[in-house]
């Protein structure tokens, strides 16, 4: 990304001459993965070829990237696509995409966690609900339990809202030769200018959020707890659940992390929004739980400030939070001193 927002600086025409040496650490880091990859896409390439021409062979073909990228080179017959440096080079930026977008925002979340006020009971709040549907799941996590950690889905998402790393998104060129025009607001973008959404001015917009500029770790869930309780002290009792009750129920789970919306731009919206957000979602949850029910964590005083690299906002990559392993600690991650430091993104061991 660094090279990116450094070549934007550079005129078209220097850029041939000056790209090369911008990427000098792009070209160090393929070298380091491809001795990796290369041998294994080759032996893919080989491998479904033979199982193509050969009915005999006894073979299951893994379902992971390379094969869904091979098998889409040949069902649009895009021979260049089945280069093995080329996919090599492929798996790149979905790996850049996936996994410091994820450590940027679960060291935001731990950040916004442990720099609000202890008298909140975030974390505790939060370790509470986990405790419970982990004990309830046989302490195996699956699916439709994750779903139920609703305060850590809110945690996470009012921290994607506050401290998100993106200030703009759904960027889109203008294809039309006539370009794009808004007649209500009365301008008209060129063919080939760019447009997207002020996605910080959103998430801070205090007509759709109260108190935007206050991270409330149980923003989305509160409502969803109350509401579900009193749905659940109407069934004890007998009493049916109106259609008018299952409408607000979606409506609640609308607020969920996954769900986006003109409101609610982390991975942007509509057709081409992020489609792996449900991962994603899952991914995190699970490291917040992990974290709040194995260790003590100890509050800052006050949040960390972000820092902006252009128009990107990452959280402090020397920031340090100490934790210490619960004593009734049960869970099969080998032992570790008693006292550590989780470090942030930026210091190689990741958060916690």
């Amino acid at each position: 990304m660094a090279g990116v927002a450094m070549l934007s600086f550079v005129p078209k025409t220097l850029k041939p001459l000056v790209a090369p040496l911008l990427t000098i650490p792009n070209r160090r880091h393929y070298r380091g993965t491809a001795k990796h990859t290369l041998p294994l896409i080759k032996e893919r390439l080989a491998l479904m070829d033979r199982k193509d021409h050969d009915s005999t062979f006894d073979w299951q073909e893994p379902n992971d990237y390379i094969s869904w990228h091979i098998n889409l080179a040949k069902s649009t017959n895009t021979p260049r696509e089945l280069d093995p440096v080329l996919i090599s080079r492929r798996l790149l930026p979905i790996n850049f995409a996936a996994i410091h977008t994820t450590v940027f925002t679960v060291t935001n979340t731990l950040l916004d966690l442990v720099g609000s006020d202890p008298a909140r009971g975030y974390i505790p709040g939060i370790a509470e609900e986990c405790s419970r549907v982990f004990a309830s799941e046989q302490r195996q996590w699956s699916k439709p339990a994750l779903a139920r950690l609703v305060r850590t889905d809110s945690a996470i998402r009012d921290s994607m809202r506050i401290s998100g790393f993106m200030t703009r998104g759904m960027l889109r060129k203008v294809t039309a030769p006539a370009g794009l025009a808004n007649e209500k607001a009365g301008w008209t973008l060129p063919q080939n200018a760019f447009v997207g959404t002020d996605v910080y001015s959103v998430h801070m917009d205090p007509e759709i959020y109260q108190r935007p500029e206050e991270y409330d770790a149980f923003r989305f869930s509160r409502e969803r707890e109350d509401f579900e309780e009193k749905v659940r002290e109407r069934e004890n009792r007998g009493n049916v659940v109106g259609e008018g009750e299952r409408e607000e129920l979606l409506r609640l789970k609308g607020m969920g992390l996954v769900t986006t919306s003109e409101t609610f731009l982390p991975f942007g919206h509509g057709r081409h929004a992020c489609p792996g957000r449900f991962f994603v979602a899952t991914e995190l949850k699970m490291l917040i739980s992990h974290l709040v029910q194995n260790y003590d964590i100890e509050p800052l005083p006050s949040r960390p400030k972000n820092k902006w690299f252009g128009q990107n906002v990452i959280p402090p990559m020397k920031q340090t939070i100490r934790v210490k392993r619960k004593a009734d600690d049960t869970s099969p991650v080998p032992n570790a001193e008693m006292d550590g430091k989780a470090k942030g993104a930026g210091d190689g061991d990741g958060a916690a």
